[in-house]
């Protein structure tokens, strides 16, 4: 037999296989072509290990590595062997503008890969782009903290990803800022507060007018005086570098102060009516008004007047103020001169046709009008005047400054009075008669002897003869004198009669007839019946119905009064009745109705229907004969009667208010 020889390991057989990868991790496979074995095990210098006859392994770092197999078969034999691996995978990368970018800026981005290698990028923003261009550019389009991330896709199908470690910070900035004036009087003060935004903060303000800067601060104070149109700009610089400007125009207005003066004399006389104007210059509404008078008195309008009561020097402030409270005031002395004691004469009083000489005093100048307000005098102190009627004359003094006082006094002129008496007239004897006399204010009365009958205005005289008075006039300054008379005829009664007593039938005419002794009856006046056809002629008519005395009075021309009275006696004549004894009511318009008629009849008392049982079934009372509204249509209770013969009672009253009752029958016919 052959000897054993016994190896403890055998060299084993590795294939290496994938080794064209260009990307990390770089994996290649590795195989046992060893014989059949149970077992493989493989030991990599990182330190870790796998089994299998067929294996992938990976590292993700470029370098040198070794790989050992250890491998067993069914017969208990070992096998192993090891095998340098150099991974060494092109470096590629990508490099950008890192840090703080503005938005809607273009981001350069730079890849540094093999030729026929492509990227895919994912710019943070939600945007993926694949592309083999080794430089490319992206915007953002809004604000923030972005990650970009790269997928390397080799040229040989590898894929794998390009660390990113910087961040892209995208800032948004938008310069704004709001204004906010404050009006003073005269001025105004304008803040500007920044109020722009930035995603990463703002390091710098710059506002500018005009090419100049004003400030360097958030916010800005310009106080302007004059009104106008203005701009400012502001430019913002933020943190992250970006910059942005905005720029507004403004119309600035100033609240002016009004400017008020005062309008009027310096000088007036007391009690005189001063007129003060507020005159006043303002661009902005005047809403308030004062005026100090200096006297206590105040006013709120733009025109006022005052009056000073007493002399002296007086300081007017005139004050205005506009609707934004911007005020003014204006002042003014005023000196007030008292008034002269201008005192005319006292009333007066002369005749008409007299002159009287006017006086006054307290003044330097004097002008002398009349009550019509005519001049009658300048600059005279005792005019003299000769007045027709009643004057009131002023007289206006003044002093040296001009100030002026009026008095006035009355001149009375005692006019001519008109004497009037009472007509002559006539009287009854035995009568009085009161004479009277108007129009002056004294008078005497005498007799025609010349004796004095009296001094009062009306005189009651009672003369037996006819006699003639005389009165004399005068007025209470004896200026005029006047003379009148008054005569009075005496006469006496006219005798009258009216005729002798006599009697006359009951409802007869009867003709009056007074006759006088003489034809100088004035007037007549009759009494003691109702019905004359006149009171107040001489032949009166009436009808006469009762017994009566009538009385005639005559006046005459001297007032005297004569009477006379007839008295008659009435007596009734026989009084005629006619009652129908049958008429047919049968509505034909021929003797439908039943009524009473006849002559000297006063009134129709009683009218009363009756049947033949003593039934009473129609009644009227108080009419006058002949009315067909009182006869009986033949109707009982409203239904007509059936033919028969019915009783009537009627009792009638003559013209002398004597009763007369009439009885009968009375048939119904059909």
């Amino acid at each position: 037999s052959a000897p054993i020889t016994i190896i403890g390991t055998q060299k084993a057989t590795i294939l290496l296989k994938d080794t064209g990868s260009t990307c990390l991790p770089y994996t290649v496979t590795l195989i046992n072509k060893t014989v059949p074995a149970i077992k493989s095990i493989w030991y990599f210098s990182d330190g870790s290990t796998q089994m299998g006859d067929s294996i992938r392994y990976s590292v993700k770092n470029n370098g040198q590595y070794l790989v050992k197999l250890v491998a067993q078969t069914a017969q208990g034999c070992t096998y192993a062997d090891s095998l340098p691996l150099n991974v060494n995978v092109p470096s590629r990368s990508v490099a950008f503008n890192s840090g703080y970018n503005c938005v809607n800026n273009a981001v350069v981005f730079n890849a540094n890969i093999l030729p026929g290698d492509s990227l895919r990028w994912n710019f943070g923003d939600g945007s993926v782009l694949t592309s083999a261009n080794k430089q490319l550019q992206h915007t953002y389009t809004r604000g923030g903290t972005f990650v970009p991330s790269v997928q390397l896709i080799a040229a040989s199908g590898c894929t794998m990803s390009i660390p990113v470690k910087d961040t892209i910070k995208v800032d948004v900035l938008r310069a704004d800022f709001s204004l906010h004036a404050i009006f003073d009087c005269g001025k105004a003060t304008y803040q500007f507060i920044d109020s722009s935004s930035s995603m990463f903060g703002i390091q710098q303000w710059s506002w500018v007018a005009n090419n100049n800067i004003l400030g360097t601060q958030p916010t800005l104070s310009q106080i302007y005086t004059t009104a106008g149109s203005q701009n400012i700009t502001l430019i913002v610089k933020g943190k992250s570098g970006c910059s942005d400007t905005t720029q507004a125009t403004y119309t600035v207005k100033i609240y002016e102060y009004p400017k008020a003066s005062i309008q009027s004399v310096q000088d007036v006389c007391r009690t005189a009516l001063l007129n003060f104007t507020g005159v006043t210059s303002s661009q902005d509404s005047i809403v308030y008004r004062q005026w100090d008078l200096g006297n206590g008195t105040k006013s709120q309008d733009s025109v006022t007047a005052v009056i000073y009561n007493n002399s002296g020097d007086y300081k007017v402030k005139y004050t205005v103020s506009t609707i934004n409270r911007c005020a003014d005031s204006a002042l003014q002395q005023i000196t007030v001169h008292a008034l002269p004691k201008v005192a005319a004469m006292a009333p007066q009083r002369i005749c008409k046709g007299d002159s009287i000489k006017l006086n006054v005093t307290g003044a330097e100048r004097y002008i002398w009008k009349d009550q019509n307000n005519n001049i009658i005098c300048e600059n005279c102190s005792t005019p003299t005047v000769m007045p027709e009627k009643n004057t009131q004359y002023y007289v206006v003094g003044y002093n040296e400054f001009g100030c002026s006082q009026m008095s006035a006094t009355n001149v009375t002129v005692v006019q001519p009075f008109t004497l009037l008496v009472s007509p002559n007239d006539t009287i009854c004897v035995g009568q009085q008669k009161q004479i009277i006399a108007v129009g002056a204010s004294n008078y005497q009365w005498i007799a025609p002897d010349g004796s004095s009958l009296g001094t009062s205005s009306s005189l009651s005289v009672s003369p037996s003869t006819s006699t003639t008075y005389r009165v004399i006039a005068k007025d209470n300054y004896n200026c005029f004198t006047d003379t009148g008379t008054v005569s009075i005829m005496v006469g006496n009664p006219t005798p009258i009669s009216v005729g002798k007593d006599t009697i006359m039938q009951a409802g007869d005419i009867y003709n009056f007839r007074a006759v006088a002794d003489k034809q100088d009856i004035k007037q007549w006046a009759w009494s003691g019946a109702n019905n004359l056809s006149c009171y107040n002629c001489a032949e009166p008519q009436g009808k006469i119905v009762e017994d009566a005395c009538i009385s005639c009075v005559a006046t005459n021309v001297y007032g005297c009064q004569s009477a006379d009275t007839i008295c008659i006696k009435t007596f009734c004549p026989t009084t005629e009745v006619y009652i129908p004894n049958v008429f047919t009511p049968d509505g034909d318009g021929i003797n439908d109705i039943l009524m009473v008629q006849g002559k000297g009849i006063k009134v129709v008392k009683h009218f009363m229907i009756f049947n033949r049982w003593g039934e009473l079934l129609f009644e009227r009372s108080n009419f006058m004969p002949g009315d067909p509204a009182y006869g009986w249509d033949g109707k009982v209770r409203g239904k007509p009667a059936t033919p028969d013969v019915f009783v009537y009672v009627c009792e009638v009253l003559c013209e002398k208010g004597l009763p007369n009752i009439y009885k009968g029958n009375v048939a119904i016919l059909k």
